[in-house]
């Protein structure tokens, strides 16, 4: 998915409430700056993340992605969550050698 000039960073989430796998998807700034510009959209980085037009923006070029690249339908993201903040050492989203922690949906997925 990191083949979409939106995207920084994504991983897919499988959670056992759900029917379908999540998306979660890091933008990048400059598309999603660029997009609210010409959409008339305004607001910080991270109000846009909670945008749904743009939401569904991007969703709509991951499942042409995913087509494209034949994925089987369990492969492609039913629903996608914009995340504000790349995941990094610093913010304890990756251990030392940039695995994603486990600890990443407890972030994204919050009680």
């Amino acid at each position: 998915m990191t083949l979409s000039e939106m995207i920084a960073q994504c991983f897919i989430y499988g959670d056992s409430f759900k029917n379908a796998c999540v998306c979660v998807v890091f933008p990048e700034e400059d598309w999603v700056n660029r997009w609210a510009r010409t959409n008339n959209v305004t607001g910080s980085f991270e109000e846009l993340c909670n945008n749904a037009e743009l939401r569904k923006v991007v969703l709509a070029d991951m499942l042409r992605l995913a087509t494209e690249k034949k994925l089987s339908s369990l492969e492609k993201p039913k629903e996608t969550i914009l995340w504000p903040e790349l995941c990094s050492v610093e913010n304890d989203m990756l251990t030392s050698t940039f695995k994603m922690k486990r600890n990443v949906t407890q972030k994204v997925f919050k009680p």
